[in-house]
């Protein structure tokens, strides 16, 4: 079964959202998707709600993506017990789900003045 990515944006926010498996067949393509989507971005929220298994490829790549972005990535959701294990989720902020990040994010974000 193939993967795809869902990709849309919350005001500056991107949001793509992986569906289907992600793991060393697909990590690749899904690696590429996620860096053509972070282009000219300083947040990236990348939704594993629909993500049906991550594999250690998969963090890798992840962790890759932290490494551009810093701060900017946040997960949405997934198997948690993978981040856990590898230590992501000590560096990769993690949310429950994508409203959830996108609410962290705008009240971190400084009020404009006029």
């Amino acid at each position: 079964m193939g993967s795809q990515l869902i990709i849309r944006d919350a005001r500056t926010i991107r949001v793509v959202a992986i569906v289907g498996p992600f793991d060393a067949l697909n990590v690749a393509d899904i690696a590429r998707g996620l860096q053509r989507a972070a282009e000219g971005r300083q947040t990236l929220v990348v939704s594993l709600q629909q993500c049906t298994h991550v594999d250690i490829e998969a963090v890798a790549a992840l962790t890759l993506l932290h490494r551009r972005l810093g701060a900017g990535l946040i997960l949405a959701s997934g198997p948690q017990r993978v981040f856990e294990i590898t230590g992501v989720d000590k560096f990769i902020r993690i949310f429950p789900s994508v409203n959830d990040a996108l609410r962290q994010v705008a009240s971190e974000q400084p009020i404009a003045r006029t």
